[in-house]
């Protein structure tokens, strides 16, 4: 992905600073470079109740000297396509590249901003740290949220470049007047309830080999298992998700189907638990009534 270089090199070409978006929660890919070099980082002071100061998500400022930057720029472009690469194919757990910005103001001013956006205070409850710079959520985030809402107290950022799921570059730039100078998310409930749930899309777009072009079809299902048959638990909502992209999109509209969804419901068990008791064969014959039905 040679390419990939070349874009961020372009982007990082324009004035202002630029940096790095590491996050070492599973290990710092730059933890050796950083020992051999005067690396300058901004970290994301995160509630330690929730992540150690060591695994502290930071900024690592591309130095003057273009040399060293072309060499930051390799190997962060190189780590981030393993790391998507081995997520996409189940065998990875981390996304330590969270991503490249490009700054008009000083990057600890961003860090500091973005280490807000990252701490979620809902009600009187514990604050929780929203991992959305994590590029498996940023991939999901903007179908939930609008940009004005993501550029939210972020006045100096002007790109931020990642590998989404589907190992593609993006690029988000801020085009649009943010809601609020204050870094703050300012979501309703539905786009919490949303954002609430990516992980569960992550997971049945991952398990089933899906790519994010059918997000649409996930997302339609994990609310029909919510708001019309009452299954809110993630493993009920990702086993609904999954027969979705596996057997039907309206896999539940069979009657078969329909009859016995009512009767789980009547006696509080879970949709998981019957829908793995089947085997591919019953799926297979409900697919196919079904397809037949439409033709």
């Amino acid at each position: 992905m040679a390419h990939a270089s070349d874009v961020i090199a372009r982007q990082f070409d324009e004035p202002g600073p630029h940096a790095i978006f590491v996050d070492p929660a599973l290990g710092d890919p730059f933890a050796e470079w950083r020992d051999r070099n005067d690396a300058v980082t901004y970290a994301l002071a995160l509630p330690e109740t929730k992540i150690v100061r060591s695994a502290w998500p930071y900024l690592l400022e591309l130095p003057q000297d273009q040399v060293v930057a072309q060499e930051l720029i390799r190997l962060s472009v190189a780590v981030s396509l393993s790391e998507a690469l081995e997520w996409q194919q189940g065998q990875g757990a981390s996304r330590g590249i969270c991503g490249w910005l490009s700054s008009s103001g000083e990057l600890r001013h961003l860090a500091e901003a973005l280490m807000q956006k990252a701490v979620l205070a809902i009600g009187n409850h514990e604050p929780q740290v929203f991992r959305f710079y994590d590029p498996r959520v940023l991939t999901h985030l903007f179908r939930y949220v609008r940009e004005a809402q993501f550029f939210n107290g972020l006045p100096v950022l002007r790109n931020w470049t990642y590998l989404n799921t589907d190992v593609e570059l993006v690029t988000v730039s801020q085009n649009v007047e943010p809601d609020s100078p204050a870094p703050v998310w300012f979501m309703t409930r539905e786009q919490r309830e949303k954002v609430g749930y990516i992980e569960v899309v992550n997971g049945v777009l991952r398990n089933t080999g899906s790519n994010s072009s059918l997000t649409d079809t996930v997302d339609a299902a994990i609310s029909r298992c919510r708001h019309h048959h009452g299954w809110a638990d993630p493993e009920d909502v990702s086993a609904f998700a999954t027969l979705a992209l596996r057997c039907h999109p309206k896999f539940d509209a069979h009657p078969k189907v329909a009859e016995k969804l009512m009767e789980l419901r009547r006696a509080n068990e879970s949709f998981s638990g019957w829908a793995n008791s089947l085997e591919d064969r019953e799926w297979h014959r409900i697919q196919t009534e079904l397809n037949i039905e439409e033709c």
